[in-house]
């Protein structure tokens, strides 16, 4: 359990009250804007059930000021008062369904509820109506359609909003965000739903003129070439296809409908080449119709559908790759390549975790001669205890469910293929003469860009490509087509004379690590031990060890918990997994009692997150904003028991806050002068870390010193 004190004690840090109503009546205004404008505008060829619709889908309590915002659209948008009154009577009743099902009832609701309570509405009401005025074939024909309509439409919006908010009691708490890109990532059902609610939504705001023109047709040409860009051929397709039949159906010219339908799927197919490309052909097919058929008011619409493709075009080039990130779906084939890899890296684990193990052994068994550690009865025992370490090698072995359950779990998470950002990035590469024959763009499962090129040849010697080779220039270009800021990560040839040529997203943060370390009186080993790697993701790992005793002892200890520790972390299993292992081998390699407290810190310098780890370990202190912390958990260490967790603690740290570790001989009884030393800290980290240690150490005699190690992780901001 994770205990926190406070140095001084921090404000409490809640949302101001009039930030929520403020998002609250936001959310009321757009749900009452929204069911007006598809009440008063969303008729189509006489049929408008998509005010009633919206108001059924929308969630308690924003459905109350939809079914007011479709009721006032009716009433202007009607023709007759037994059609307003009609449409009323229904949209009441189906929001008064949905008030009764998610205040009272209390309990799972089934997902076809509500749409079926707006189609039974529409349809009651419109029978009610045709019972005064009398039954004609057209008429029935017409409360059929609106009656399909109603309940599609309402099961429609409803896939593009949160469906715990939708279809859950009010007593949960529902993540709308996260909820809606998930669906939309894996169901295409959704993303259709929401080119469908789109096309709508503008044909609805068709009769709205700003200056005598409708905003609606550079809405509709902004959205195709957004769904181009992001969902490429498929979304262009797609959504130029829903757009023009939507604003066909609401009345709008011909002329229009073929600009849209014809200009999405050229600007879909040509979308990997560039936005700009995109956008100046979605032109060009809606000038050429323009020219075939010169009628009406043809000019003034493609006029506004060049307003659309400009404002497209003004976009931020990282809210579009953003969006796309956000919505498309890994390829079947990029995700078993990335399990084939896992599972390479898994057999390549099990290899380090043997040569490990024969590594620290050998070692040991080496530095005992070195200094004669045999000559006595405790060398004997730590040359007998180095030996039994290959017997871990079992153990190991035996936790092979624990490994292929977490890769279950990394599979899940894995990362993201990204094919427009891969072709683009590609083409950028041959334009700059470079022989690719591949690029992977990947999404890792924290976020963050990944690119590797494969060029089948090296043209010129040294690091670049050719002598004449513009690397400023080509990283620039890189970067547009992947949609953020890239660095260099390695130029390495690979299997078959090719070259791998890796960049990453470009960090925010960078971290100074500093350790200092003291063995206990005049030994010449001490007993912790510390280690630093970097994951995949880029995220650096820093690594402390306290063993069980003092010197060579306890270095068998805490030397076997990090290596093995960081072997199994940077093969892609998880920390609790690679814990569960770690104290396996503790616990297997000899009779008497073993143990090792074991510090992970794990920063993140994309987004300054530091996760800390601890089994057993000392109090960690923390700095951020001149404000001392300090973070301690109850956990056992590795080695005792066949059951064990880690104590995990997150904090979110900025350029200049200070993270330090200790072992248990380098612990503060009083924080004060480490608080002190700590605020305003300017140098480097191993110079603090050398004064932390001396300043823990001041005045403690001698032989009641034990090996004493103080580890400083100092965030800051990245370089250029």
């Amino acid at each position: 359990m994770e205990t926190a004190n406070t140095l001084p004690v921090r404000a409490n840090e809640k949302p101001m009250q009039p930030a929520r109503i403020l998002r609250k009546a936001a959310v009321h205004a757009l749900s009452a804007g929204a069911a007006f404008a598809l009440a008063y505008g969303g008729s189509f060829a006489g049929i408008s059930p998509f005010g009633l619709a919206f108001a059924a889908a929308v969630p308690f309590p924003y459905c109350v000021t939809a079914a007011a915002g479709a009721c006032a659209g009716y009433a202007l948008g009607a023709v007759g008062a037994a059609e307003i009154l009609r449409f009323a009577a229904a949209v009441l009743a189906a929001v008064m369904l949905r008030v009764i099902a998610e205040c009272f009832l209390r309990a799972d609701i089934p997902r076809i509820l509500y749409p079926a309570g707006a189609a039974v509405s529409a349809l009651a009401t419109g029978a009610a109506v045709l019972s005064v005025e009398g039954f004609t074939s057209a008429l029935m024909l017409r409360l059929v359609c609106e009656t399909i309509l109603a309940g599609g439409a309402c099961m429609l919006f409803g896939e593009v909003m949160p469906r715990e908010a939708l279809y859950a009691t009010p007593n949960t708490q529902p993540s709308p965000a996260r909820d809606w890109l998930e669906r939309t990532r894996s169901e295409g059902r959704t993303r259709l739903a929401l080119v469908f609610s789109a096309a709508v939504f503008i044909a609805a705001l068709a009769p709205f003129r700003v200056l005598g023109l409708s905003p609606s047709v550079s809405l509709a040409a902004l959205l195709i070439l957004s769904a181009a860009f992001i969902a490429g051929a498929e979304g262009g397709s797609v959504a130029g296809v829903a757009f023009s039949a939507a604003l066909l159906l609401r009345g709008e010219s011909v002329t229009l409908a073929l600009m849209l339908c014809l200009g999405g799927v050229l600007a879909g197919a040509l979308s990997p080449l560039g936005r700009l490309l995109s956008a100046g052909v979605f032109c060009a097919a809606g000038g050429f119709l323009v020219l075939l058929n010169p009628v009406g008011d043809a000019y003034v619409l493609f006029a506004l559908c060049i307003v659309g493709a400009a404002i497209f075009l003004c976009i931020p080039p990282k809210v579009l790759a953003e969006a796309q990130r956000s919505v498309q779906p890994m390829p079947i084939a990029e995700a078993d390549g990335q399990a084939v890899r896992l599972l390479d890296d898994t057999s390549l684990a099990l290899k380090q975790v043997r040569e490990c193990v024969e590594r620290v052994s050998l070692s040991l068994e080496e530095l005992g001669a070195k200094h004669a550690l045999d000559a006595d009865a405790h060398g004997e025992e730590i040359q007998v205890r180095t030996r039994t370490l290959r017997d871990a090698v079992s153990e190991q072995l035996g936790g092979m469910e624990d490994i292929l359950h977490d890769l279950g779990e990394t599979l899940s998470n894995s990362g993201r293929y990204l094919p427009a950002q891969s072709a683009q990035a590609k083409a950028t590469a041959i334009r700059a003469g470079l022989a690719c024959r591949s690029a992977d763009c990947t999404l890792d499962r924290r976020g963050h860009i990944e690119l590797r090129l494969i060029l089948s040849e090296m043209p010129g010697e040294g690091r670049l490509p050719g002598a004449d080779f513009d690397y400023a220039a080509f990283l620039r270009k890189l970067q547009r087509a992947a949609g953020v800021d890239l660095r260099e990560i390695s130029l390495e040839k690979a299997r078959g004379g090719e070259y791998e040529w890796e960049f990453a997203q470009k960090a925010a943060y960078a971290l100074d690590v500093g350790v200092a370390q003291r063995a206990r009186g005049d030994a010449r080993l001490c007993g912790d031990y510390y280690a630093q790697f970097m994951l995949p993701g880029g995220e650096t790992v820093f690594l402390l060890s306290d063993g069980m005793g003092t010197g060579g002892r306890a270095v068998v200890d805490s030397a076997l918990t990090c290596t093995l520790f960081s072997t199994l972390a940077q093969a892609g299993l998880s920390f609790p997994c690679a814990l569960r292992l770690t104290n396996a081998a503790l616990m297997a390699k000899s009779a008497e009692e073993s143990l090792a407290t074991l510090d992970a810190a794990v920063f993140d310098p994309y987004t300054g997150e530091l996760r800390l780890y601890k089994a057993g370990a000392a109090a960690s202190i923390l700095t951020a904003k001149r404000t001392a912390e300090r973070v301690e958990s109850d956990s056992l260490p590795a080695g005792i028991l066949r059951e064990i967790a880690f104590g995990e603690h997150k904090r979110s740290l900025a350029a200049g806050d200070i993270c330090v570790l200790f072992s248990d001989g380098a612990v503060f009884e009083d924080d004060s002068p480490l608080r002190d030393l700590l605020n305003g800290w300017s140098k480097s980290a191993e110079k603090l870390a050398q004064a932390v240690l001396s300043l823990a150490l001041r005045g403690v005699p001698a032989n009641e010193q034990d090996d004493a190690t103080a580890a400083v992780l100092k965030v800051e901001s990245a370089a250029g």
